[in-house]
């Protein structure tokens, strides 16, 4: 996938707030980016895989906060960057990223840069939830299988929205 496309599926700090408390919240951001403000003016694209309430070491409730000025929730995204970790969706920015943080998120994950495929997959289901998220997320063809194998995004991508049409009670596609 091209920097552009990656683009494509960053998620700014406006939709998270709008999302946040909709049914549809995790399995929409879950393979997203994120351009997240790490300090004095310093940003850093990041991608999300998951949302939490709770401390992963203690299983305690994570506290609540403000992601935007009249917006609330007891939510954290789940980021990975070298790592995992769980973070308030107030330090989001509103604005895309530009290339050459894209790139900078590329090296840093050594040769994990999402196909076309896989930015596809994520990119159906923003446009779902952009449209409001109503009935079941779309489809996301299934890999065969030596590039389910290559690409462990898409096939839990693939997962996250298998999962999702199951507990909404309808039948796999």
């Amino acid at each position: 996938a091209t920097s552009e496309e990656l683009a494509a599926i960053c998620v700014p700090r406006k939709e998270l707030a709008a999302w946040h408390d909709k049914p549809f919240f995790q399995r929409a951001v879950d393979h997203a980016f994120v351009l997240l403000n790490i300090g004095q003016g310093a940003y850093q694209v990041q991608r999300v895989i998951g949302v939490t309430e709770e401390d992963s070491t203690s299983g305690q409730p994570l506290p609540g906060y403000n992601i935007q000025s009249s917006v609330a929730t007891t939510k954290w995204l789940l980021l990975e960057w070298g790592g995992t970790r769980a973070t308030r969706m107030n330090g989001v920015s509103n604005s895309a990223p530009d290339v050459d943080l894209l790139k900078r998120w590329g090296e840093s994950e050594q040769g994990s840069w999402p196909t076309q495929r896989q930015v596809a997959a994520v990119k159906l289901v923003l446009e779902w939830a952009r449209s409001g998220g109503e009935g079941d997320p779309p489809a996301v063809p299934s890999p065969p299988q030596a590039a389910a194998a290559r690409s462990p995004l898409l096939a839990s991508t693939q997962a996250a929205v298998d999962g999702g049409l199951r507990q909404a009670g309808s039948p796999r596609r």
